[in-house]
């Protein structure tokens, strides 16, 4: 190359004509060049993925509960009653699994017939009660808030920040706050956390005078973290929000709401349908999530967890359903325990799954896409906005970016719901 430039300035500088073969190398070379970046920018992120499943399959080893390389704690450890229980599963689930033969599977509909067999022979039969855990003092009888999850530092607080002073904003009732955090020590010297909020309650869960769990009970990271925030929080009805989910009017009256009193419980659901180009797996005819749940595929959406609002002594059973979901990796861990690769990308899902699983009703309000034109052709979709089940024809949530001036961005002139599925559930 070096050589060929040289050659190029050196021709141009004594105004000698360059050789034909040189001449074409100057306008093909240039074009050949771009057209290997591009390759390697289209294939390679995919080849990456592919390299490494490869290389996850060549290295695939039994879970560290089955080599002796992790020690469940006992369940006679400090604990309450209810943390001891959630061990004696652990302990009953793992004996269990080590057991498979083959222990390794490519697939996940190898292994959910483990998975049915072990929640309603095993999870479900020994479930404490409500009213056990309410006796135990992990949830207040008839108590009502909104939970949060967040980390100790960057925009999250400030995210959340937000949204309380949206409820300030809009004369809303004052519901309890309860905010979540896996890291040892709540940021104190945050407005959130500082004691200037009342309403406020920052809470560690692994807090040895709480709740006395441990990182080997579970593992608070990523996507799992919402659920165990919802499960353990102090409050009987609860409305999660995702920190970029930012209410546009009063929410708390939603408790109140006749589809509420129904069901006892509200989801919200995703872009994605069974007729989605991509992403939706969980709503495509051919997932094995139908066979986990035993129901024929029927035309539905995916469901967005950043805005759940649930009863949890109407569904004590759902919730703990989900927590076992989520604590082994079964569900939504990209390389699961026995190799297979997740059907279900993050939480999302598994609520509306545990619902069907467990057949119970629910209402799914559909979802808005938000943009800046109400010309079809040119919109583009800026956020999702998500309906008041008070009044469909409302936006009651905004939701993404992750932006402080959200739910006030500008553009947002119009919105439009597409038909990712034939009918609406």
């Amino acid at each position: 190359w070096w050589w060929w430039w040289w050659w190029w300035w050196w021709c141009g500088r004594m105004h000698t004509p360059l050789p034909v073969w040189q001449r074409a190398g100057r306008r093909v070379l240039p074009w050949a060049f771009a057209a290997v970046v591009l390759v390697l920018i289209l294939v390679g992120g995919p080849m990456k993925l592919i390299a490494q499943d490869v290389v996850t399959n060549l290295k695939y080893s039994a879970p560290p509960q089955c080599t002796g390389r992790t020690v469940l704690p006992s369940p006679s450890t400090a604990a309450t009653p209810y943390v001891s229980w959630m061990r004696k599963i652990s302990s009953r689930y793992w004996s269990e699994f080590c057991a498979l033969v083959p222990l390794r599977t490519t697939e996940f509909s190898e292994h959910l017939g483990f998975e049915r067999d072990f929640a309603l022979k095993t999870l479900l039969p020994s479930l404490p009660s409500f009213d056990s855990v309410v006796d135990q003092g992990m949830i207040k009888r008839g108590s009502r808030g909104i939970v949060f999850t967040a980390k100790a530092s960057g925009i999250h607080l400030d995210l959340i920040l937000r949204t309380l002073r949206l409820f300030d904003e809009q004369n809303a009732e004052q519901l309890p706050v309860e905010v979540w955090f896996s890291e040892p020590k709540v940021p104190d010297s945050h407005p959130l956390c500082s004691g200037s909020r009342p309403e406020v309650r920052c809470r560690k869960i692994y807090d040895p005078e709480g709740l006395r769990l441990t990182e080997v009970d579970i593992y608070a990271s990523g996507y799992a973290f919402c659920i165990y925030a919802i499960a353990l929080s102090s409050f009987q009805e609860l409305i999660f929000l995702d920190n970029d989910a930012a209410p546009l009017r009063d929410i708390s009256n939603i408790f109140s709401n006749t589809k509420y009193l129904e069901t006892k419980q509200l989801f919200y659901a995703d872009l994605w349908g069974p007729s989605s180009s991509y992403f939706g797996e969980t709503a495509q005819p051919e997932s094995p999530c139908w066979n986990l749940v035993d129901l024929e595929p029927y035309p539905t959406r995916e469901m967005e967890s950043s805005v759940l609002v649930i009863d949890k002594e109407e569904h004590w059973d759902m919730v703990n359903l989900v927590l076992y979901w989520t604590r082994f990796g079964q569900l939504m861990e990209r390389r699961a325990p026995r190799g297979y690769q997740a059907p279900v990308w993050g939480d999302k899902d598994l609520w509306r799954l545990a619902s069907l699983f467990l057949r119970k009703p629910f209402w799914i309000g559909i979802p808005v896409e938000l943009g800046a034109s109400a010309d079809v052709a040119e919109f583009e979709r800026v956020s999702i906005g998500q309906i008041d089940p008070d009044d469909p024809g409302r936006i009651l949530f905004v939701h993404q970016p992750k932006v402080l001036d959200a739910p006030r961005l500008p553009g947002l002139e119009a919105g439009y719901i597409r038909e990712f599925c034939p009918k609406h559930h």
